[in-house]
């Protein structure tokens, strides 16, 4: 969650209200949440010391679930060009380290919630890829078509790709993905 952007803008949104848990795996880092929390006036959020790839079934159930995984970072090679020389070797240990936070982030979801599935790269292997097991597994989600239209995103069955030179942003890749009740 680190340095705290998304949490923000998170809190904003829910107009400050509600609770809001921001994990980091980094312990340092969480100081800097907090820090940002402070700052910003948030009394709804709090950061907590976390590693998503063990999950925790003592925190409950979540209505959202946000899963901004790590990634190999291709689609911010503009920003960060020392990523060009970035070797690729061992891509399906982060695509595991991917699947088992997306799948903790599942298994936290309470009924009728939504999880996002978000990456700074482009690779399909750590999106569409990740995105079309998870459905494989877990058919009781299903995923949900953004409300937001950017000129030059693409939707897709397993998610939204931005590419830079369609869309004049970064590259990322976004999937909303809503449980099903049973």
């Amino acid at each position: 969650a680190a340095p705290g952007g998304k949490s923000l803008t998170m809190a904003q949104q829910m107009q400050n209200t509600g609770s809001l848990v921001s994990g980091e795996v980094v312990p340092g880092r969480v100081h800097l949440i907090e820090k940002a929390f402070q700052r910003c006036g948030v009394t709804c959020a709090r950061a907590v010391q976390n590693d998503a790839t063990v999950f925790r079934s003592d925190w409950g159930k979540f209505d959202r679930v946000l899963c901004d995984v790590p990634c190999s970072g291709l689609g911010v090679i503009a920003k960060k060009p020392d990523i060009r020389y970035k070797d690729l070797a061992g891509m399906e240990n982060l695509c595991a380290i991917q699947q088992k936070i997306l799948q903790n982030g599942a298994d936290s979801l309470a009924e009728n919630g939504r999880l996002v599935y978000s990456t700074c790269t482009i690779n399909s292997q750590e999106n569409q890829v990740q995105v079309e097991n998870f459905l494989k597994n877990n058919p009781d989600f299903r995923v949900v078509t953004p409300d937001l239209s950017l000129p030059g995103m693409q939707v897709g069955p397993y998610g939204t790709l931005f590419l830079p030179h369609k869309t004049g942003t970064d590259g990322f890749f976004v999937a909303i993905l809503e449980k099903l009740s049973t």
